[in-house]
């Protein structure tokens, strides 16, 4: 269990239960801000019904109390301005401020929904304050707070929490607890304390559990290998702004490039984040780090150097490796490409349906990208993703486009290595379109095909020694997805090899047959149509394809999950 930190100071909290006797939750530990000694003492009292927070604020003054004019604002003399606020998990600030002269504003035009009476006395001021309770944004039985204080005369500056640079900090703010220490914690982490804790045992402990939001919590990985370019994604903890260095093996100096720069500005509002590489050598050993800024002190936290190669159109033979219908289960995952023959390899291939719907960017994360970008790192190899009809399924299907993004922004693309053509198709959902509009796979299938029949005419295709297609969906009968899936094949006549899965069950059709054949069940089915002449490869939920390409043939090994092998097949070229 970890929590997001986006602080630079140390964390505070003040629990404030509901107490029928009345009590109150009393702090006076004011800084300075910006350090020094505080001459001015300032005392909070905090309590609370069941639909309102009261706040006693009593600012001790030993110079002059400056009251400002009825045409004066607010801001102009001595004042309090009390703060809510928080950077997860959606950020938002309120700013209220009251003035030794009675004055009230604040930033969400609440006028009339608070309260505040204030009293001034010989050597001090207060203010008596009343918040609706329901005005807050309440996270885990907590809100983040802080409260500041001007003091004109003096010109001095004080907070309740340490900050950076600003009131305005919600990322040092520090948490108003809306019940006992013990129960919050309880809200916070799903763990409860054997005893009941103290204001600083509650803090301790949460303290122990933050990261910093510019910590990396997925990745790097590349991905989209080709021969001049390579994408280099990550995942952060929290939103911050963060730079790439990369530099050829041999060579002394790194060349830094921001992730996402736009208008000026370095954008730091982004949890994912990704930069596609241009312009490198073919066929080159890369190191690359990443280095994430501090959201408060823009400190950097570089990453460990890895490694990625570039393809290279001039390599004489070569392997890959691919898994599919993974449907988040890590622990397959791991165990069929943690063995040498993938590590060796020049690239994965993740043929669709790495999970089993889109349920937010930690089903992304925790099914699957988790366990290959550690291999990415560990091995420096590059992943190749190919969308299957899962990746469809769920309100948060389009983070496939996010997290896994093709520098063309399409799910669909083609890329060359060794004599190879790549085709790397999507055939989108297993049903047709819904009549509420949220598929739209025709019109991408059409697309799709105007976009074959123009590449099929380029050179790089037309001279290749091999065409292999990577597509999720194969065609091995009439309903609607082998449908969608022949929409596209047909237009490839020209193809060796077909790698797909979605079926769960491994099998293969040979070329000169319209029989699909399941070794692993000693089962076979007739075909009706086929819509290129050649191999078709089907990859099972828990096997893995190592494929060895090189100009006289491409070999495959099929392997199961405990280590044994299912099948081994041969690709020649055509007569």
């Amino acid at each position: 269990m970890s929590l997001i930190s986006y602080a630079s100071s140390p964390f505070k909290a003040l629990s404030v239960p509901l107490e029928p006797c009345g009590h109150k939750a009393m702090a006076n530990d004011f800084f300075r801000f910006h350090g020094g000694m505080l001459e001015g003492k300032t005392e909070m009292r905090l309590s609370r019904s069941r639909k309102e927070l009261f706040l006693q604020v009593c600012c001790f003054e030993p110079a002059v109390i400056r009251i400002q004019k009825a045409d004066e604002s607010v801001f102009s003399n001595d004042h309090l301005e009390i703060f809510f606020g928080a950077m997860e998990p959606e950020p938002w600030l309120m700013q209220f401020v009251v003035g030794a002269g009675g004055g009230q504003w604040d930033n969400m035009g609440f006028s009339g929904r608070w309260k505040s009476v204030v009293k001034v006395e010989k050597g001090f001021w207060s203010a008596d304050l009343v918040f609706p309770l329901s005005l807050l944004h309440m996270n885990n039985l907590s809100v983040g707070f802080n409260l500041c204080r001007y003091a004109k005369e003096r010109n001095e500056f004080s907070t309740w929490c340490v900050l950076e640079v600003k009131f305005h900090e919600p990322e040092n703010f520090g948490l108003l607890l809306l019940d006992d220490y013990s129960r919050v914690l309880f809200s916070e982490t799903g763990v409860y304390p054997e005893k009941e804790l103290s204001r600083t045992e509650f803090e301790s402990a949460i303290s122990s559990l933050r990261i910093p939001a510019n910590a990396l919590q997925c990745g790097p990985w590349v991905s989209n290998p080709a021969s001049t370019e390579m994408t280099v994604s990550f995942q952060s903890a929290g939103c911050c702004g963060a730079f790439l260095e990369y530099r050829r093996i041999g060579s002394e100096q790194w060349t830094r490039r921001p992730f996402d720069c736009r208008n000026g500005i370095l954008i730091r509002n982004r949890k994912t984040h990704i930069l596609n590489l241009t312009g490198l050598h073919p066929g080159t050993a890369y190191q690359y780090r990443v280095c994430t800024l501090h959201p408060m002190t823009s400190q950097e936290l570089i990453s460990p150097a890895y490694e990625f190669t570039t393809l290279d159109a001039e390599k004489d033979s070569f392997s890959f490796s691919v898994v599919s219908d993974i449907h988040s289960k890590p622990e397959i995952l791991n165990k069929l490409i943690e063995d040498e023959k993938t590590i060796q390899g020049d690239f994965l291939v993740t043929l669709g349906d790495l999970l089993s719907c889109a349920c937010g960017t930690e089903s992304y994360l925790k099914g699957i990208l988790g366990t290959e970008s550690q291999w990415c790192c560990r091995h420096g190899k590059p992943l190749v993703f190919v969308r299957g009809n899962h990746e469809q399924i769920g309100m948060f299907a389009g983070l496939y486009l996010d997290l896994l993004a093709h520098p063309s922004d399409k799910t669909y693309y083609s890329f060359c290595h060794s004599n190879v053509f790549f085709l790397a198709l999507d055939a989108g959902n297993d049903k047709p379109d819904d009549p509420v509009g949220l598929f739209h796979n025709a019109e991408m299938l059409e697309e799709e095909r105007n976009w074959l029949q123009n590449i099929t005419k380029c050179d790089a295709y037309r001279s290749a020694r091999w065409r292999i297609v990577m597509i999720h969906m194969p065609v091995v009968n009439s309903r609607y997805d082998s449908c969608a899936a022949d929409s596209l094949l047909r237009l490839l006549p020209e193809t060796d090899l077909i790698l797909a899965g979605h079926i769960h069950r491994y099998f293969t059709i040979d070329p000169e047959s319209n029989v699909c054949v399941f070794k692993r069940e000693n089962s076979m089915s007739s075909i009706e149509h086929k819509p290129c002449r050649c191999l078709v490869v089907g990859n099972d939920t828990d096997t893995i394809i190592h494929l060895d390409v090189s100009e006289s043939m491409i070999e495959l090994n099929v392997r199961n999950y405990d280590g044994t092998f299912t099948d081994h097949l041969v690709v020649t070229p055509r007569i």
